[in-house]
């Protein structure tokens, strides 16, 4: 995994674990039930505040995921022989693991906002 790719990746960690900081430190500030299924101008269901950790939960799993589909890219590419084929390759498999590192950092935007609900509605 070239270093590019890894610092990407890392991305997606950080604004995760920022986010989860500023959970843990205005936890207290939520009320004992938050809305957790609705639209922004209808909220059909609440649960417990404890519930705004489950995209986070989710995001993690999702990353996990992500980052053993980026140490597989290798594996996973078939190239033909008779091109160029180290060069062909390596580019083949940089531009995989950019795309879900991508993946990983939208992933992660998308569980943020829609754990912040809870704290803006």
């Amino acid at each position: 995994m070239s270093k590019k790719i890894k610092n990407l990746y890392i991305l997606s960690y950080i604004i995760l674990v920022s986010y989860t900081i500023f959970i843990v430190i205005n936890y207290n500030n939520l009320p004992d039930f938050i809305p957790i299924h609705g639209t922004v101008n209808s909220v059909s269901a609440y649960g417990d505040k404890a519930f705004i950790f489950a995209p986070l939960v989710m995001n993690l799993i999702l990353l996990i995921i992500i980052y053993i589909g980026i140490i597989k890219v290798p594996n996973d590419v078939i190239i033909d022989e008779s091109s160029d084929s180290n060069q062909n390759r390596h580019k083949i498999i940089e531009n995989k693991q950019l795309r879900l590192v991508v993946v990983a950092i939208i992933v992660t935007i998308v569980c943020c906002l829609v754990s912040s609900d809870a704290f803006f509605l």
